[in-house]
C-alpha cells in the first residue's frame, strides 16, 4: 500500500484579508485546525504543517502532528513546498492549503485512491476548468519540488508534465474553496447547509 504524506501549507501573510485567516473561527474550530482535523481523519499516512507564526504551530502540536517553520515565507509559497518535501518520506505528497476549511476526507481519500489506481504521478482537482488545491505529487517529482520558487509552487511541474496528470473533477465547490478576503469568509460561514456541520469522513 502506498504511503502518502499530507503537507499543509500554512505560512502565508493573509495580505488580502488584513488579519490572519488561518486563526479565524469556523464553527468550533479555527480555519487551520479544521484542515488539520480533516487530514488526520483521512487515509494520509502522516501529516506535516509548514508554518510561519508560532500560534499556528501550537495548533499543529496540539493535534500531535509534525510542524516545520518556514523562515523564508516572504519569498512565496514555493518555500513552504520545499520545507514540507524536505521532511516528507512517503510515496507521494498531498499539498493542502491551510485556508481550505471545508476540504473533506472524501476528497482527500478519493485523490489517494486515484493516485494508486491511475498510475499517474500527479492528481489535480479541477472545477469549471480551473486547477485547485489540494494537489498530489508522486515522490518521483521530489527533486523538482525542491527547486520550486516564488508563488507558483508546483504549477510549473504540472505545466511540464501534462501526460502524467490524472484530472480529478470536483463535485462540491466547497471542497476546494479557500479564504482570501473578509467577504469570502463571511459568505462561507453564513451558509448553513450540511457541509458546514462537521468534519466529513
Amino acid at each position: 500500500m502506498l504511503s502518502i504524506d499530507g503537507i499543509i501549507l500554512a505560512a502565508g501573510f493573509s495580505r488580502r484579508m488584513g488579519r490572519d485567516k488561518l486563526l479565524l473561527p469556523v464553527g468550533e474550530d479555527l480555519v487551520v485546525e479544521r484542515v488539520i482535523k480533516t487530514a488526520l481523519n483521512s487515509k494520509l499516512s502522516r501529516l506535516i504543517l509548514v508554518y510561519r507564526k508560532t500560534s499556528v504551530a501550537e495548533i499543529g502540536k496540539k493535534h500531535g502532528i509534525r510542524t516545520i517553520k518556514n523562515n523564508k515565507a516572504r519569498l512565496g509559497q514555493g518555500e513552504s513546498v520545499k520545507c514540507g518535501v524536505e521532511k516528507a518520506t512517503g510515496d507521494g505528497y498531498l499539498f493542502i492549503a491551510g485556508d481550505q476549511p471545508f476540504v473533506s476526507c472524501n476528497l482527500i481519500n478519493e485523490m489517494i485512491n486515484d493516485f494508486t489506481a491511475s498510475g499517474k504521478g500527479i492528481i489535480v482537482p479541477t472545477l469549471d476548468g480551473e486547477i485547485h488545491m489540494p494537489i498530489l505529487f508522486s515522490s518521483k517529482y521530489r527533486n523538482d519540488l525542491l527547486k520550486v520558487q516564488g508563488e507558483n509552487g508546483g504549477f510549473e511541474i504540472i505545466s511540464n508534465n501534462q501526460n502524467d496528470i490524472h484530472w480529478y473533477h470536483v463535485n462540491s465547490p466547497r471542497d476546494v474553496t479557500d479564504i482570501d478576503t473578509e467577504s469570502q469568509y463571511r459568505e462561507l460561514i453564513a451558509r448553513k447547509d450540511s457541509e458546514c456541520d462537521g468534519i466529513q469522513d
